[in-house]
């Protein structure tokens, strides 16, 4: 489950993988003055002259009012740049450190020419780097020499305790450990070691619907209604009710979390908020979601309006449960864990500790409650990066009738934006595809991405959380990206 303050970040990330292979190569010339220009109109904060000098296939996929919002947010934490450095030159793509003000930032600029970019990207840096975490990285071959310089910045960071990465690249897969599984301990990660995953449980859910769907059992135009038994009359808004879709693409209307106690977030002290969650729960039944449910009303039409709920991923397990007359946790085992050989995952709804289970933290270093769901689609399972590589490269085969459905756009549209059954999608400016999804719970962070046409996919995983945790995870999984193009 997730935090309410990591929600705007983990479903719009808006400046997204680019492909580059096939670039031709614009000389650190061009890139100069193309960054200088980038600086004038920041400092000016003229963002709409910056969205001017976009290519026109990247604002076929970034609209300019979120580009303006995302610029405006990013120069009242930073300030006005006051130097900028050259730091690493990737062909096509090209890394500058901006000091700010209040902050420095890494400037990700891919030119199209002297005066326009294909993509940008800023990432806040860290402000006072940490020693250099260990690491089972042998750093022998170019690829994972190329995999630990990308990494550099994420095991630099003092809020960094310990991740595990993984990468199937040219039909190979990657493992790579580093940090610890428990503060102020020399334990490194290992290909065994389980993270709470988060919200990427949702695509699983999404995965068994998809499935449902190839079965005959239900479609996703389907009203939830038809598989509730009782009165939900409430599930309807002038006239529309939420559908089997919605439920995945958060366009339903429900709430973030049952039970709705808008206490639970009256304020912003993100230490407390876990332990309200918990106490919330305590004692809180399968019944009291069902009547919680039956008593909850819609303020919108179904499938427009976006309202980030958990509520909607645990009732499409009640949904699978009926429709398969089983256990969602069994579910889970027999139609993905099992067959995908996934032997260190599991969905945790009772307080059960795991010996290779690592502890999770906030950015202060305090080890932070386990989350525990009542239904436990919305981000209770656990996994490794081993384990969730092999459940990425199932989502690579495309040919799959399931995957190709838990792909398919249920809101939105490339290239700009879509949503499939949970899997976030946007096309970069060279028209290839990437899926995502990221996860937070209260001591543990998450990224995975997919790059099908490219056979592609990256997995990380942090026993760290705070704001930006999964930013830094996205940033570091680009930069894999583009180091191994």
């Amino acid at each position: 489950m997730i935090i309410i303050r990591f929600i705007a970040l983990l479903w719009f990330v808006v400046f997204t993988f680019n492909s580059v292979a096939e670039t031709s190569v614009v000389d650190v010339g061009a890139h100069q003055t193309l960054k200088d220009s980038f600086i004038k109109h920041y400092n000016a904060s003229d963002f709409n002259a910056l969205y001017s000098m976009a290519s026109e296939p990247y604002k076929q996929r970034v609209d300019e009012q979120e580009f303006v919002a995302w610029l405006q947010e990013s120069r009242n934490r930073c300030g006005a740049i006051k130097s900028s450095q050259l730091t690493d030159d990737l062909d096509s793509v090209k890394y500058f450190a901006l000091k700010g003000e209040q902050q420095t930032v890494r400037l990700e600029l891919s030119a199209a020419s002297a005066t326009q970019f294909n993509d940008v990207n800023l990432v806040v840096l860290n402000r006072n780097s940490g020693s250099v975490l260990a690491s089972s990285n042998p750093r022998r071959s170019a690829l994972e020499k190329q995999v630990d310089t990308a990494l550099q910045n994420l095991r630099r960071d003092p809020r960094t305790v310990g991740f595990s990465v993984g990468i199937y690249y040219q039909k190979k897969s990657y493992l790579f450990h580093y940090g610890t599984t428990e503060h102020d301990k020399a334990i490194l990660p290992t290909n065994n070691t389980r993270y709470e995953i988060a919200s990427i449980s949702k695509t699983f859910t999404g995965t068994l619907l998809a499935q449902a769907v190839v079965e005959k059992k239900l479609t996703l135009e389907d009203d939830v209604r038809t598989y509730l038994a009782g009165d939900y009359n409430n599930l309807v808004f002038d006239g529309e009710p939420i559908r089997i879709k919605h439920l995945l693409n958060h366009r339903s209307g429900l709430p973030l979390i049952f039970p709705d106690e808008p206490m639970i977030f009256a304020d912003q002290n993100y230490e407390q908020i876990p332990y309200r969650i918990i106490a919330a729960r305590t004692g809180y039944t399968r019944e009291r979601f069902l009547t919680d449910l039956r008593a909850f009303k819609l303020t919108a039409k179904p499938g427009n309006q976006f309202r980030y709920s958990n509520v909607s991923a645990d009732l499409a397990a009640l949904i699978l449960e009926q429709l398969y007359q089983k256990p969602f946790t069994q579910l889970l085992s027999e139609k993905l864990f099992v067959p995908l050989r996934m032997k260190n995952s599991e969905l945790q709804v009772v307080q059960v500790e795991h010996p290779q289970l690592a502890f999770g933290y906030n950015e202060k270093a305090k080890v932070m409650p386990r989350n525990i769901g009542i239904i436990g689609a919305d981000g209770s399972i656990r996994s490794t990066a081993e384990d969730l590589l092999r459940y990425l490269r199932y989502h690579l085969d495309e040919r799959d009738p399931a995957v190709r459905v838990s792909h398919t756009a249920t809101y939105g549209a490339l290239p700009r934006y879509a949503v499939g059954l949970n899997w976030q999608m946007k096309t970069d400016w060279r028209n290839t595809r990437q899926l995502w999804q990221s996860g937070g719970s209260f001591g543990f962070s998450s990224y995975a991405t997919l790059i099908p046409e490219q056979g592609l996919a990256i997995a990380i995983l942090s026993n760290e959380s705070d704001p930006q945790a999964q930013q830094r995870l996205e940033s570091a999984a680009r930069e894999i990206y583009h180091r191994l193009r």
